[in-house]
């Protein structure tokens, strides 16, 4: 199952208490839009008419920073400080290898919670990693790094609603970065009729902890398994993970590894399954046909 970015939740998941859609109709660009290969040239048409324009992004995950990313290397000239602004529901979390790493930046904002039993990683679902991490960290000042006085962020609480509702009246363009969700197949049962999932309802799972896909009632439908960002699988016991994760699992070692290897375990039979064959080094992604380095 691909992951997608549906428009309907424009229309029915509220920013500081109302939906992005149909009021900032014309000025929303969702993130996957934004981060395909026309997406920055499609922004600059639209904000051809303003000289400093200001542009909002919505998220406090990869796809945010990604987007903020973006902006910031190919329309920086235009940006003026404070012009870009991330609005984020949850504080921003950074990944760390170890506890004694993130202290040694000065990044204290994680309790054992946040540390996952198996690997000892600092969130190592919910945080950032990569470039959105380096942003980050110049946005919260951790281990000296340097300020990024064109992006402002602020984290959206019950408190300042009116705040946040200006900031969105007053943008020329907003960056959606909402999250993900399956892009399912129809799904038909022996005599042809649609069996309706789970996934159909709002915050619904794809998937059960077997990777099975779930019906309406959420039972697994045998047989018939999904992977992917927007399945909604909770890792468990030694796929490890932090306790306090909420979110929905990227991660691709998981996915070639642990995550597959449970999904084999119920497709092939119990003579055909090599228990003590070693995970390649260089895991291959049935997805894509690469070999990962």
């Amino acid at each position: 199952m691909a992951p997608a970015s549906p428009k309907h939740a424009l229309y029915t998941e509220n920013v500081a208490g109302r939906p992005l859609l149909p009021r900032y109709a014309g000025r929303v660009v969702q993130s996957d839009a934004l981060l395909a290969p026309e997406g920055m040239p499609t922004l600059r048409a639209m904000l051809a008419g303003y000289e400093k324009p200001r542009i909002t992004i919505i998220g406090g995950a990869s796809s945010a920073l990604s987007s903020a990313n973006v902006i910031l290397r190919d329309m920086g000239e235009r940006i003026a400080p404070g012009h870009l602004t991330l609005l984020h529901q949850s504080r921003l979390k950074l990944f760390y290898r170890t506890a004694e790493e993130a202290k040694a930046d000065g990044y204290a904002d994680f309790t054992d919670s946040d540390i996952c039993p198996v690997s000892q990683f600092v969130h190592r679902f919910g945080g950032l990693r990569y470039d959105s991490r380096n942003l980050a960290m110049r946005l919260l000042g951790i281990a000296g790094a340097p300020s990024e006085p064109r992006l402002h962020a602020l984290q959206m609480t019950p408190d300042n609603t009116a705040q946040i509702q200006h900031i969105l009246d007053h943008s020329d363009a907003i960056i959606a970065c909402l999250g993900y969700s399956p892009r399912r197949v129809r799904v038909r049962d022996a005599r042809g009729q649609p069996i309706a999932l789970a996934a159909d309802q709002p915050h619904g799972a794809l998937t059960g902890p077997n990777c099975g896909i779930l019906d309406q009632a959420g039972h697994e439908i045998a047989g018939l398994f999904g992977i992917g960002l927007a399945s909604g699988f909770r890792p468990s016991g030694a796929m490890g993970g932090e306790a306090s994760f909420r979110g929905q699992v990227n991660s691709l070692w998981l996915w070639q590894n642990a995550i597959g290897e449970r999904i084999l375990t119920h497709i092939l039979p119990l003579s055909a399954r090599a228990p003590s064959s070693p995970v390649p080094a260089r895991p291959f992604d049935l997805a894509r046909g690469h070999v990962h380095l």
